[in-house]
């Protein structure tokens, strides 16, 4: 837990807050969920799973889908706001496989509470040997830190849990692909990005290819022992 926290769960969620400095809100989280593409990739090399057919075409929609969102750019895009994107995506995966295992050994609110525990002593401890933690700004600042933490985090973390318990982790992950269409609204709205029709297109195709991912995978054989999806 400690490495799901005070590791992963610091480089994806630095790497993703770092990469919305260069690219828009809505294209960084919409390459976060590329996400599912690079867990089936590397459950390939670590835990032998295999590659389907279906898998594997819905690797390329989703690749596809990138090429007309990457390709059609609204505005000046810098690459390195991509890598950094597509680096949260990365260390996400690895997050999501290893937290499968510890979630079936640890009841998933425990297993959150300790991730997002040792993820706050990783960024106090970087940001004071960095200088990057300081205090220097208006009460006013504390509200949007507040509700960072407690909603978008805290509670996120919380509710998605509970409901996968209730629903099951295919459809909590499907569900949680609607996260990109809210980001593009809420930044239409408070911080006036727009996104083309074909990126637009793009994207919707770059979810496809995920949730085919995520349902291909749940419509495989059960094994004896099955774990909980993190």
């Amino acid at each position: 837990m400690f490495l799901l926290g005070g590791i992963f769960y610091m480089m994806q969620s630095s790497f993703y807050f770092q990469s919305v400095k260069y690219i828009p809100s809505s294209l960084a989280a919409l390459l976060l969920y590329l996400n599912p593409i690079f867990v089936a990739v590397f459950s390939f090399f670590i835990n032998q799973e295999k590659l389907t057919k279906h898998i594997i075409i819905a690797i390329l929609i989703s690749f596809l889908g990138m090429l007309l969102v990457l390709g059609a750019p609204e505005g000046k895009i810098q690459p390195l706001g991509i890598a950094l994107a597509v680096g949260a995506a990365i260390v996400y995966s690895i997050y999501i496989i290893v937290g499968n295992q510890v979630t079936s050994h640890v009841p998933p609110i425990t297993a959150s509470a300790y991730i997002a525990l040792f993820a706050a002593l990783s960024f106090f401890v970087f940001g004071i040997g960095s200088g990057t933690l300081h205090f220097q700004f208006d009460a006013k600042g504390w509200l949007p830190i507040i509700g960072t933490s407690f909603v978008s985090s805290v509670l996120a973390m919380l509710t998605f849990f509970a409901g996968m318990n209730i629903i099951g982790p295919t459809k909590a992950a499907i569900l949680s692909m609607i996260e990109p269409i809210v980001t593009f609204l809420l930044s239409m709205v408070f911080l006036h990005e727009s996104i083309s029709s074909i990126q637009m297109i793009g994207g919707l195709i770059v979810l496809s290819g995920a949730m085919l991912v995520v349902t291909t995978k749940e419509l495989k054989p059960k094994k004896k022992s099955t774990s909980i999806s993190a």
